[in-house]
């Protein structure tokens, strides 16, 4: 019987589903390697990505598919490792046709076959793959906005999260016109305890209806660019 020729890919997504159920590269490559070994098929060459998502961006599995040869098998851990695109499916399913190769997954053994119900079977995985990929998509857009939203809530002073709640902030127009007041009484040279003072005196309250001090008075500076060019050490 004749010795079947193999090229072997593997790829390693972060985050999917996650990175510490995946298997890395170097452990793929070395499953498929073995399972070579072990079935007497000669490895003709390997390619992988790694840290990339299963779309157009993988040149490793395009490396891959011009490497086969009339009668070839293109090696995978899994279907999953392949694109997850339709269209990139039907492509290289094209390719390997026309060359009458055939993509082989060491996990499932049962579904190597071209037959039509064979090649049912692997679609269903992928599609199923293609779902799982979406749903965690979805789940990490999800974190994301709730992530900026919690993060936009701490709004520095003279700032409020945005009515879109998509993490941006915008003005605050009363806590503005203090800033503005507090950046004129700077610039007429005045310290920033006397700043602290001068609203504690004309009843201007902190966000949580606090009194002023120098330390608050000095990061809403900072925030404006100030003491830039100044002399700190002569401020008290």
């Amino acid at each position: 019987m004749k010795k079947q020729t193999a090229v072997l890919y593997a790829r390693f997504s972060r985050g999917w589903p996650s990175a510490d159920k995946c298997e890395s590269v170097e452990s793929q490559l070395e499953d498929l390697r073995r399972f070579c070994m072990t079935n007497n098929i000669w490895m003709a060459n390997e390619f992988s990505d790694k840290a990339l998502s299963a779309n157009a961006e993988c040149t490793g599995v395009w490396d891959a598919i011009h490497a086969l040869k009339k009668g070839w098998l293109l090696i995978v851990r899994s279907f999953d490792r392949l694109p997850h695109d339709d269209v990139l499916l039907r492509v290289i399913r094209h390719k390997l046709d026309q060359n009458g190769c055939r993509i082989m997954s060491i996990t499932e053994p049962d579904i190597v076959e071209d037959a039509s119900e064979k090649r049912f079977v692997r679609n269903i995985i992928q599609r199923v793959s293609i779902y799982n990929m979406e749903i965690t998509r979805a789940r990490n857009r999800a974190k994301l906005r709730k992530r900026r939203f919690k993060s936009s809530r701490y709004c520095p002073y003279g700032w409020k999260p945005s009515k879109e709640r998509d993490g941006t902030i915008v003005r605050e127009p009363k806590e503005r016109a203090v800033v503005d007041m507090i950046v004129m009484y700077y610039k007429q040279g005045k310290k920033r305890q006397q700043i602290a003072d001068l609203l504690v005196k004309n009843g201007v309250r902190t966000r949580n209806g606090g009194k002023w001090d120098h330390t608050q008075i000095s990061r809403i500076l900072a925030r404006e660019g100030f003491p830039r060019g100044h002399k700190i050490s002569q401020e008290g």
